[in-house]
């Protein structure tokens, strides 16, 4: 009989008869009809076919991400406005774990009760919801919704606020003044608009960058040739 299994194998320590079930063997009582076929076996027999084995390993890989910001390392952020760049991350690292057709409802359930399904879109949703500041997870967050509701949520939102937000900070960078700040506060005031302005598709031109630091200075130049 097969007295062992080790690593998804059978290993097989008696009994020719049983062996030849698996072998297919049509005599299966004359055992020695076997004995060419034994020396040419090896001594273990799978279990599973390794493509079974490989799919259920991967069907499984995203139940074990307990933490999900140490692969998706950005919070969404509605004043950062970094949704390009946080919608790159996480669509990914959904990839890579397989689940990414749970973002796109090319994954569907396949009744109305299909645990795993759900499972896997309540498992998405949860690392939606990680990577969320707050007050924007207080804007998105509804009952009963999946895991691609969640998303075009959250995109139209980041949409809508776009044209908004380009004005809002061109007209705060072509007015900032250095004030009481250090060059180095204001250098870096004007890059992180910059940079704002840069993540939603509306990048400064580095001369006129050049341009908005000199006129946010002229008080102070003012100042020291008088």
């Amino acid at each position: 009989m097969f007295n062992e299994i080790t690593d998804g194998k059978l290993r097989v320590k008696h009994s020719i008869r049983d062996l030849s079930l698996i072998l297919g063997d049509p005599n299966p009582v004359g055992s020695t009809s076997l004995l060419p076929t034994l020396k040419r076996c090896s001594s273990t027999v799978p279990l599973f076919p390794p493509s079974l084995i490989f799919l259920d390993m991967a069907y499984k890989k995203p139940y074990g991400i307990t933490n999900i910001k140490a692969y998706v390392p950005m919070i969404l952020d509605l004043n950062e406005l970094n949704y390009d760049a946080w919608c790159k991350l996480f669509t990914t690292h959904c990839k890579a774990f397989g689940v990414h057709g749970i973002l796109t409802s090319t994954t569907k359930p396949t009744s109305p009760t299909d645990v795993e399904w759900e499972n896997l879109n309540n498992i998405v949703q949860m690392w939606l919801y990680s990577t969320m500041t707050q007050p924007l997870l207080n804007m998105i967050l509804k009952p009963d919704s999946a895991a691609k509701s969640v998303c075009l949520s959250v995109e139209a939102l980041f949409r809508d606020n776009k044209d908004a937000r380009v004005i809002e900070l061109d007209n705060e960078l072509r007015s900032l003044v250095i004030g009481d700040r250090t060059i180095a506060d204001y250098c870096q005031k004007l890059k992180s608009l910059s940079d704002l302005l840069a993540n939603i598709d509306s990048p400064i031109p580095e001369k006129t960058l050049v341009t908005y630091t000199l006129n946010g200075q002229i008080p102070n130049l003012k100042t020291l040739l008088c």
